[in-house]
């Protein structure tokens, strides 16, 4: 399954801060006038100059969602490790186990012994087809700003001594950034579909210092692209499908079953003709799409086989 590309489904979405948003750099400055915790940065051209520039590290946002997906797997159930303390192929003999004994959330987002589906990019204050022009107005919306903090004294509850510091939070502006699903099944979709709606409804939120107010985001998809191809690619029939729709694989790895969507009202079918089957939105935006797509999933039988798997409910 991993030497054939059957599907793959592209997300551009905006990551926008309701509250204040900090992913910290994680370096010491030397210099005094800047706050003791910055805003992770890195260099890039911008308006034809090189400038630090603000962004969001896909691995950040990555791990934010598999601990929720993780989360939500084992609320409903569902096969799901915990790699802090012993990974679901731990302790195997085979030293590269079949896909199969892998849990839910490893094959989703990978192990060391697993490819991740899930690939995510870093996110900028721009699209990544943005020109010139895009970047530097991109750039310029982005707004930080330091807030003070002090450590207290747990036995006084006053402010300890000496414990004055700076944060760097971004208040207002836009991150755009890329999710990227390969040879996913649809319930992966579904999952997917479920952390982005707690995050936008404040159940989940990013960077550092959420328990003290910060880290709530919206994120809004701004472009769904789904796209079967070979096997899974069939121009005359209009339907969405994982790779669990291909027979042959489902008992080599274990994977769930009707693993098929009809064509959803707002999606329009295009492609080659010949090797690939695309889905886009057409008439609708591209966040109606997506949850029309994930409302379809999650309430069909391809979700009710998937909580089968656990005795979910």
């Amino acid at each position: 399954m991993f030497t054939v590309l059957y599907n793959q489904a592209r997300l551009l979405y905006r990551l926008e801060p309701v509250t204040g948003l900090l992913i910290k750099s994680g370096k010491e400055s030397f210099d005094p006038t800047r706050p003791d915790m910055e805003f992770i940065r890195t260099w890039v051209e911008v308006g034809g100059q090189v400038r630090e520039v603000p962004f969001l590290p896909g691995s950040s946002l990555k791990g934010v969602i598999r601990s929720h997906a993780e989360r939500i797997l084992r609320t409903l159930g569902l096969p799901c490790c915990d790699i802090t303390r012993e990974a679901c192929v731990a302790g195997k003999e085979d030293k590269n186990p079949p896909y199969g004994q892998h849990c839910l959330a490893c094959r989703t987002f990978g192990y060391t012994t697993l490819s991740s589906r899930m690939r995510f990019a870093d996110a900028f204050p721009w699209k990544p087809d943005a020109g010139s022009a895009d970047r530097d107005a991109g750039f310029g919306g982005i707004h930080t700003e330091q807030r003070p903090g002090v450590k207290i004294d747990r036995r006084l509850g006053t402010a300890a001594q000496g414990a004055f510091y700076e944060v760097e939070v971004i208040t207002s502006g836009c991150f755009f950034g890329e999710i990227t699903l390969r040879n996913y099944q649809l319930w992966q979709l579904g999952l997917l579909a479920l952390v982005l709606r707690d995050i936008n409804e404040g159940h989940q939120r990013v960077g550092a210092m959420k328990s003290r107010g910060l880290g709530r985001v919206k994120m809004t998809v701004e472009e769904c692209r789904i796209e079967q191809l070979g096997a899974l690619a069939k121009p005359d029939q209009a339907k969405i499908r994982g790779v669990g729709a291909v027979e042959s694989l489902i008992a080599s790895y274990d994977l769930v079953g009707k693993d098929v969507l009809d064509r959803l009202d707002g999606l329009r079918d295009s492609g080659d003709g010949l090797l690939r089957q695309v889905f886009v939105p057409d008439g609708i935006d591209a966040q109606t799409a997506w949850e029309r797509i994930a409302e379809k999933v999650i309430g069909g039988e391809h979700w009710r086989l998937l909580l089968g798997k656990g005795g979910g409910r």
